[in-house]
């Protein structure tokens, strides 16, 4: 890469310094960042670019997110009712399917038995999802370093149509397979895993064009776009199912939104610093290698003595390859794997970020997935109730990462530049110091507006450690006052405690390596994948456990998980601490 061209230019020394790494990284991005500023706005890779497209994102995903899950409920009943009922599933119930009035005033979808089919079914089709994912998350990312990060942004929206097709046609008559619909589309989306690469590529793409110093808040400005257009969308979603009474025409809809966001790609910049390879020669190389790599083995396969030793050679290394697929990314996080820089203050910074974020990843997903089942069963919630909830927590993401969370910045850098204030005069006072004007140049630049890189990063620990607080408390609230106040006033909470996430981000990608960026972003949401696939598939099982005595019980494990995450984040921000 172009940043690794640079480093060679520079023989001070035989050898190079992990203060040199950090000194050469730093120069880069203010190099590169510069080159941005010569281009024309409509060649000129920005974070801007990006806001209007995740306004609609958000209201694509909001809009449709309450009727989908809506949708699964009824799909699974009327395959539930028809299978009871010893044979096909009627006729008129599966029409019927789509219509939010079609049940009322006694809905059979709204039992316990229902419920909690549908909580352990999300919990299946989220493990296999989760499972091929993990298979083929890491090289769908490691690509953006080769063919842009514009390419993942399309692959996206090419896995959130398919999906939109499935649910539609599972709601048709025309689906002769019922609920196992589902587990066609986990697989599917799991080869494609479509919002799974959102988050990398748009992540990826904002590193790329801001600096370290601000990079957590620009990142936060990016949930208040999302936030935007979760709350729009959710209260387009409610009005539409409303008053077409038919889930299915938001899900339509939705397509046409996707339809629109992959046209809006084709002219956005692309920000990846050294000019993206084609498809064609992309695939070209590969089938190259991949002659070479046929003609060794057929060598070496003339020299086995059985056809048996060679399938089971075979079985080893394809077992092999995909192993290596899961966790060589997340070795990228091994202390020791990347030298330790002065950025870090210790060589487990990295572990101890990751381990964090897995965590209370888990806790959030495990919750968030069991959200509408729940509501639908302890507060007797359907579509019209989901989609005003969700428009209420999009409204407090998006004060929380516009107003609040920048707010909050602000004052922290204040604080911390009035300490500093505080020191330099009292340094200055000393008789030592013998001329006032080298004293004054000697002072630190740090202001208001700007940090120091280590400062920087303490800021973004602060956050991380009170963030998971908040969704320690938030968690074990929810079971102990049971009601629907609990639930909007606890929303809001998540809203504040989530931005832990946000600083934890901001974090990693500033104390590992700029030329591992897309490595990076890659290997987190590896970890992600596989939080995600705990989360769902333990949390089903144990919601349909308890169903009966305790449907609640769940918030207390997502409680304990967060605790665990914020033991890390407290250890992480003392070692800083110190420095």
């Amino acid at each position: 890469m172009e940043n690794n061209i640079e480093f060679e230019q520079m023989p001070t020394t035989s050898f190079t310094t992990n203060d040199q790494h950090d000194d050469d990284d730093d120069d880069t991005e203010a190099r590169w960042l510069a080159e941005l500023q010569q281009k024309p706005w409509y060649n000129r890779p920005s974070h801007y670019w990006m806001l209007p497209w995740l306004v609609v994102v958000g209201i694509t995903m909001s809009f449709s997110s309450s009727s989908i899950e809506q949708l699964k409920i009824k799909t699974v009943c009327a395959h539930l009712l028809g299978l009871e009922d010893g044979g096909s599933i009627p006729r008129n119930f599966t029409s019927a399917i789509g219509d939010v009035r079609a049940f009322d005033p006694v809905d059979p979808c709204g039992s316990k038995e229902v419920l909690g089919f549908v909580g352990q079914l999300d919990g299946n089709i989220g493990a296999i999802n989760g499972v091929f994912t993990l298979l083929t998350l890491a090289k769908w990312t490691s690509l953006s370093d080769v063919l842009g990060r514009k390419f993942l942004l399309h692959i996206s929206m090419f896995g959130i149509a398919v999906s939109f097709l499935l649910n539609w046609f599972a709601a048709t008559r025309f689906n002769f397979i019922g609920y196992h619909i589902y587990y066609v589309q986990a697989v599917l989306l799991g080869l494609i895993p479509a919002g799974a690469l959102i988050n990398p590529a748009v992540l990826s793409y904002t590193i790329d064009c801001t600096t370290g110093n601000n990079r957590s808040r620009t990142i936060g400005y990016l949930g208040t776009s999302f936030a935007l257009g979760n709350i729009v969308g959710s209260a387009l979603g409610g009005s539409i199912s409303k008053a077409t009474g038919d889930l299915t025409v938001v899900v339509k809809i939705s397509l046409v939104c996707t339809a629109f966001l992959a046209l809006y790609l084709s002219a956005l910049p692309e920000s990846l610093k050294t000019k993206p390879a084609s498809l064609t020669q992309w695939m070209t190389s590969q089938a190259g290698g991949h002659h070479q790599t046929t003609n060794a083995t057929i060598s070496t396969q003339a020299k086995e003595a059985t056809s048996c030793v060679q399938t089971f050679k075979r079985a080893i290394y394809l077992a092999k390859a995909n192993l290596s697929t899961i966790f060589d990314p997340i070795l990228l996080f091994v202390p020791g794997h990347i030298p330790k820089s002065e950025k870090m203050a210790t060589r487990y910074t990295p572990a101890l970020i990751v381990f964090a974020k897995f965590f209370s990843m888990i806790g959030l997903a495990g919750a968030a997935g069991l959200f509408i089942p729940m509501t639908n069963l302890v507060f007797n919630w359907r579509a019209k109730e989901d989609y005003f909830y969700s428009s209420f927590g999009s409204t407090c993401d998006f004060l929380t990462y516009l107003v609040i969370f920048p707010t909050l910045q602000v004052l922290y850098k204040r604080v911390v530049s009035s300490f500093q204030k505080s020191d330099d005069e009292e340094a200055a006072a000393q008789p030592l110091v013998q001329d006032s004007d080298e004293a004054q140049e000697s002072l630190p630049k740090s202001t208001e507006s700007d940090l120091s890189s280590m400062e920087a990063m303490k800021m973004d620990l602060v956050f991380a450690v009170g963030g998971l607080a908040l969704l320690v408390f938030a968690y074990l609230l929810i079971p102990l006052i049971a009601t629907e106040s609990t639930l909007y006033f606890t929303r809001a909470l998540l809203s504040l405690g989530q931005t832990s996430i946000v600083a934890g981000i901001s974090l990693l990608s500033t104390v590992m390596p700029t030329h591992l960026t897309g490595a990076v972003i890659g290997a987190l949401s590896v970890v992600d994948s596989l939080s995600v696939i705990i989360a769902v598939f333990s949390y089903g099982r144990l919601f349909r456990n308890t169903v009966d005595t305790s449907p609640l019980f769940y918030y207390y494990v997502s409680s304990g998980l967060c605790a665990l995450a914020l033991a890390f984040a407290t250890v992480n921000w003392w070692t800083y601490r110190r420095k």
